[in-house]
């Protein structure tokens, strides 16, 4: 089990940077049903485990989770979509970066403004329907969370 801060830093943002290399991120579905977990931080909250290796996502597919398929998400709708839907639901996102669950968890808001901020200093572009550009989709993050 990794303990350090700073080996624990490096492989979230290896998760995030894989999940930008990729376009993508990987989770686990059944019919319209996420795979989901008791939050490990915030009692009586649930998390739902999202995976920026495909592979990593199908090592999970035991269990509870035997049934369920994995799911496939681009990025841009993994950011618009279904962060913010997590957050309007109070559900937890678990960041998954290895076969054996090591990761983080994040209220979704924190996750997708990681992202953003990863994306805009690569100067990567990314097309958002609700969004005019990453700058955009940061300042009404940041103004949502302010209120």
């Amino acid at each position: 089990m990794i303990q350090d801060p700073g080996q624990l830093e490096q492989l979230y943002k290896n998760f995030v940077l894989k999940a930008i290399e990729h376009g993508k991120v990987w989770t686990l579905i059944k019919h319209d049903e996420m795979a989901l977990f008791d939050s490990q931080l915030y009692e009586g909250l649930t998390a739902t485990p999202f995976f920026s290796d495909r592979e990593a996502a199908f090592l999970f597919q035991t269990g509870e989770w035997a049934d369920f398929e994995v799911a496939e998400i681009e990025l841009s709708s993994f950011l618009e979509r279904w962060l913010t839907g997590l957050y309007n639901k109070d559900i937890m996102v678990a960041a998954i970066w290895n076969d054996v669950a090591t990761g983080r968890e994040f209220e979704p808001l924190e996750l997708l403004l990681d992202f953003l901020e990863e994306l805009q200093q690569r100067q990567h572009s990314v097309s958002f329907d609700n969004y005019f550009s990453i700058d955009d989709f940061i300042l009404k993050i940041k103004d949502s969370l302010s209120e």
